[in-house]
């Protein structure tokens, strides 16, 4: 298991005979052994992954209004969490398809993609492919730990398409601007009083 920027992983000191259960809090990137007779299962706020043997892709920040679900080889099954914690087989996924589950609305919405937009960031690439300015900022603050303030809402209109590998985000910034007629100021981290530094802020106009 590879674990995302802010991400948490809670695990048992042994799974059971029965199987492999986990829980996340964020995002994760997972390569299972097949084991027929303990399957693993990734448990989210809302939603079950079940899985025999697999590479996939599970976002599930508490703060995002979706979980995603990407499949790169394999295939699982997405099960969402009823009211009295029953899992509910929603979708089977193979290789190259996406749940995209609304938790407002518990709506489930099964997409074909590029695994390689979901899943890159754990070979270190930092991924934007027709992206609006609303989800780069998000990628941005978590990729590089930084807070990102938008001043101009019509700047939330641009999207994005970019691979960037190991760029700081001061050269990530600098190619932005270049494609859309943006500016920035990036304020560097402010010494506090427990010696500890606060974050980058970016602020975009």
């Amino acid at each position: 298991v590879w674990l995302n920027h802010g991400s948490i992983l809670k695990y048992p000191q042994k799974f059971s005979k029965k199987n492999r259960n986990v829980e996340l809090i964020g995002e994760a990137f997972f390569d299972v052994e097949s084991d027929l007779s303990r399957p693993f299962e990734v448990n989210t706020s809302k939603q079950c992954i079940t899985v025999l043997g697999t590479s996939f892709n599970v976002s599930a920040y508490p703060g995002d209004p979706y979980i995603a679900t990407t499949v790169e080889q394999g295939k699982v099954i997405v099960n969402n969490i009823d009211e009295y914690d029953r899992k509910i087989e929603t979708a089977e996924l193979n290789s190259g398809m996406q749940s995209y589950f609304m938790k407002k609305t518990e709506h489930n919405v099964i997409n074909r993609v590029n695994p390689e937009k979901y899943t890159g960031w754990n070979d270190g690439k930092l991924m934007l492919v027709d992206d609006p300015m609303a989800i780069v900022v998000k990628k941005l603050e978590r990729w590089y730990n930084v807070d990102v303030e938008v001043l101009n809402k019509r700047i939330y209109d641009y999207k994005y398409t970019a691979t960037f590998i190991h760029e700081p985000i001061e050269q990530v910034m600098k190619m932005m601007a270049i494609a859309t007629p943006i500016s920035y100021n990036i304020e560097t981290g402010l010494k506090q009083d427990d010696n500890t530094y606060s974050k980058m802020k970016i602020l975009i106009k």
